[in-house]
C-alpha cells in the first residue's frame, strides 16, 4: 500500500509538472515570443500583432503548440492553421482569448473569445474546437465561434477546479453583476454556466460610455479562493470568493484605487497580495495585501510598487513565479515583480527585465504592447508563510530595564513602522503581542494572525505582552 501511494503521488506531481510546461511560451504584443524553457528566459520573433487580449499552449514538454489573439489561430511554424480566421475576439478585447486543454483529451482543445466593445460585431462569449491531430499534427479548427452569452464584457478568466484536472472558466456580463461560470471536464465543454449574481452591476455611470465597463482584467487567485476584476468607469476593483469546487462567486468586496481607470491586475503566487495598473498617464503598479478581508484595510494597505509616464498595461504570473507586466509606450520591454509574495519595497520591481531586439517607442522591433497571454490559474502557487514575530535575543537585561514604544507610524519608511521593545539595543516584537483596538477587538495578535502593521488605522490601541514572567500593559498611538 506504502508503495501504491508513493506510486501516486509521483504520478501526480509528474502531471502537475507537465501541465506547468504548457506555459512555457508567451506569444503576445508587436510580434513578441518569449519561452521560459531557458535561464534567463529566451526571446523570439513570433506572427501575432495585437494590442490587447492573447492567449498561447504549449505541448507538457514546454514546446509551442499554437496562440491566438483571438482573431486568427497560428500554429507552432507560426503559419495560420486551417479554418483559424475570423474568430469573435477582437485586438482591442481585454481578454479576448483563453485556451483550454479538454482534461483526458490529448489533441483536442477550446479557444474561448470576448468581443471588444465598440469594435466586434458581437460583444459575444464564443468557442471554437482546435484538434491538434489534424494537418499532420499542426491542428485544424473543427467548430468556430459558437456562442454562449451575447451580452458578454471583455473579461474572460480560468481556474483550476478543486479535483486538479477539470477547469472553470469564468466570464462576466455587462449591465448586470452576473458571472458565469462554465465547466470544461473530460466530457467536454458544459454549456449550462453557474450563474453568480454578486457585486457591482457593469452598468456605466451617467455620462460615460460602455466601453470602460466592458474592459480591464480579471483573475482567479492561484489557491482558487478569491477572484478579482477592475472597473475603470467606477475607478474600483472588486474582490470576491470563489468557490473552485462549485465555480459560484459570492462575497464582494470593493476597493477605491486611488490612479484613473485600473485596468490590469494579478495576485501573488501565495494569494495574499494583489497588484493592480492603471491605463491613463501617469501609469502605476499599486500593491493591495489582502490578509484581512475587509475594504478599508485593503485600501489602506495600497503601497506604490513603480510609476512610468508611459502605459501599464496587464499582469501576468509566470511560469518562474514572477509577475510580468506590460508597458506600452516605451520600448516594449517587459517589467517584473521578482519577488511578488513580498510586501513593499521587498517585492522587488525590476524594470526593463525583458528587452525584445529592435524594438522601439514606435513598435518598429519586437516587444509589448497592452496585453499578455492569459492562461488557466492554479498552476503557479507557492504556499503563504507569515512573517510571525521575531525571536527574543539571548539578553540578559532585567524586566524592568526593557523598553516599550508607546507609538508607532507603519508608513514604510523603515523608521518606527513596527511595535518592537528594545532590550539593551536589540529590538523585536514579542512573541505573544496582542493588540486591541478602542472597542476591545483584537487586531493584533502574534501567535495567531501577524498582519502588517500598516494595516493599523490611526488611533489609539491598547497592548498586552509578556517578557520573563511579567506582564506589560500600555496604550499605543498609531501614525502614519
Amino acid at each position: 500500500m506504502r508503495y501504491l501511494v508513493l506510486f501516486i503521488s509521483a504520478l501526480l506531481f509528474q502531471n502537475a509538472f507537465a501541465q506547468t510546461k504548457r506555459y512555457d511560451n508567451w506569444h503576445f504584443g508587436f510580434n513578441a515570443w518569449m519561452s521560459f524553457s531557458t535561464t534567463p528566459v529566451s526571446t523570439f520573433s513570433s506572427s501575432i500583432n495585437t494590442l490587447e487580449g492573447c492567449s498561447s499552449i504549449s505541448d507538457t514538454l514546454g514546446q509551442t503548440l499554437f496562440y491566438t489573439d483571438g482573431v486568427t489561430v497560428y500554429d507552432k511554424s507560426g503559419q495560420i492553421m486551417p479554418n483559424g480566421t475570423g474568430l469573435g475576439g477582437n485586438f482591442s478585447s481585454t481578454q479576448s482569448a483563453l485556451i483550454v486543454p479538454i482534461p483526458g483529451k490529448v489533441d483536442k482543445y477550446i479557444i474561448f473569445t470576448t468581443g471588444g466593445y465598440g469594435y466586434s460585431p458581437c460583444e459575444c462569449l464564443q468557442y471554437s474546437l482546435v484538434d491538434m491531430s489534424l494537418n499532420g499534427g499542426l491542428g485544424d479548427i473543427t467548430s468556430k465561434n459558437n456562442l454562449l452569452d451575447n451580452v458578454s464584457t471583455e473579461r474572460l478568466a480560468g481556474a483550476l477546479h478543486s479535483d486538479s484536472s477539470s477547469v472553470w472558466v469564468i466570464a462576466h456580463e455587462y449591465t448586470n453583476n452576473h458571472f458565469f461560470s462554465y465547466l470544461v471536464d473530460t466530457a467536454g465543454l458544459h454549456p449550462a454556466p453557474i450563474i453568480s449574481s454578486a457585486g457591482i452591476s457593469n452598468t456605466p455611470p451617467s455620462g460615460v460610455s460602455m466601453a470602460p465597463c466592458a474592459e480591464g482584467q480579471m483573475k482567479v487567485s492561484p489557491d482558487g479562493t478569491k477572484i478579482a476584476y477592475c472597473l475603470p468607469s467606477f475607478q474600483l476593483v472588486e474582490i470576491l470568493d470563489f468557490d473552485n469546487t462549485t465555480g459560484l462567486i459570492s462575497n464582494p468586496i470593493t476597493i477605491k484605487h486611488n490612479h484613473i481607470y485600473p485596468y490590469g491586475l494579478e495576485f501573488s503566487p501565495d494569494s495574499k497580495l494583489l497588484y493592480v495598473t492603471n491605463d491613463i498617464s501617469p501609469t502605476y503598479i499599486i500593491q493591495y495585501s489582502l490578509l484581512v478581508q475587509d475594504s478599508i484595510h485593503i485600501a489602506s494597505s495600497a503601497y506604490q510598487v513603480a510609476n512610468s509616464p508611459f502605459l501599464f498595461g496587464q499582469l501576468q504570473l509566470a511560469p518562474d513565479k514572477k509577475i510580468y507586466a506590460a508597458l506600452d509606450g516605451n520600448n516594449g520591454a517587459l517589467q517584473v515583480i521578482a519577488q511578488p509574495d513580498n510586501a513593499g519595497s521587498a517585492c522587488q520591481f525590476i524594470p526593463q527585465y525583458v528587452v525584445f531586439p529592435g524594438e522601439t517607442p514606435w513598435h518598429t522591433g519586437l516587444g509589448s504592447q497592452l496585453g499578455l497571454p492569459n492562461y488557466i490559474a492554479g498552476y503557479f502557487k507557492t504556499a503563504y508563510v507569515p512573517p510571525g514575530p521575531e525571536p527574543e535575543p539571548p539578553k540578559t537585561c532585567e524586566a524592568s530595564q526593557l523598553q516599550v514604544p508607546n507609538v508607532i507610524s507603519p508608513n514604510a519608511d523603515g523608521i518606527n513602522d513596527e511595535f518592537k521593545v528594545n532590550c539593551e539595543g536589540s529590538r523585536f516584537i514579542p512573541e505573544d503581542l496582542i493588540i486591541y483596538n478602542r472597542w476591545g477587538k483584537v487586531v493584533y495578535d502574534s501567535q495567531k494572525y501577524n498582519i502588517s502593521f500598516s494595516l493599523l488605522d490611526d488611533g489609539t490601541y491598547f497592548y498586552v505582552f509578556s517578557y520573563k514572567s511579567v506582564t506589560y500593559r500600555g496604550f499605543l498611538t498609531v501614525l502614519h
